[in-house]
């Protein structure tokens, strides 16, 4: 991935003589950036056209989380899976990218969603911080949410100041490698949405 010469040299401009620029660069290598992120609470141009080029061009929609209290953290495929097995009906695995910003800095996380056979999207899978509403876009050709990397993680900076530590974040994140347990063993090990609820509790 190259960085192009222009945003460099507008960076180095801006370093020089724009001070709230320095904070505001200050702010995201500290780890900043990725602070704060839930789901979008409005659809901006700039969150529809980032959902559009990941997405080959579908609209983002926003899907309520109905997750069974046998359901499993960070388990989404075998959470749609299950529950299709649970509908009358049966349903389909729908894949594609749950979207998270805060505001100057938006993230795509692969996911898998239930599609009922009336056409009605469910998300079985609970959020950590118990969110009830998340922005899913969908994927046609996505088969998996797997990724080899965190490169494949699509970002993109909300804010044009944060661009160029957004284009460094995606060279770093390329370099670190993923490995993933096999579903029957992230079942095992995934806490339970009724646990979850239980420490919420607490």
């Amino acid at each position: 991935m190259n960085i192009p010469t222009s945003l460099i040299r507008s960076h180095e401009k801006k370093m020089r003589e724009n001070p709230d620029y320095v904070r505001k660069i200050e702010w995201a290598i500290s780890g900043g950036l990725e602070t704060g992120l839930t789901t979008p609470a409005e659809i901006t141009n700039e969150i529809l056209n980032f959902c559009k080029v990941i997405s080959d061009g579908n609209e983002p929609i926003r899907i309520n989380v109905k997750a069974p209290l046998w359901s499993r953290k960070a388990c989404c495929e075998m959470n749609s899976r299950k529950l299709a097995d649970e509908l009358e009906g049966g349903g389909e695995l729908t894949y594609g990218y749950k979207i998270w910003s805060n505001g100057v800095y938006a993230m795509a996380e692969p996911h898998c969603v239930l599609q009922t056979p009336d056409g009605i999207l469910i998300d079985p899978t609970f959020n950590a911080d118990s969110e009830e509403v998340i922005l899913f876009v969908k994927k046609t050709k996505m088969t998996s949410t797997q990724i080899k990397d965190l490169s494949e993680r699509p970002c993109v900076a909300l804010d044009p100041d944060f661009e160029l530590c957004v284009l460094l974040k995606r060279i770093e994140d390329a370099k670190t490698g993923l490995s993933f347990p096999s579903e029957e063993k992230a079942w095992a090990q995934e806490i339970t949405y009724a646990d979850h609820l239980k420490l919420l509790a607490k």
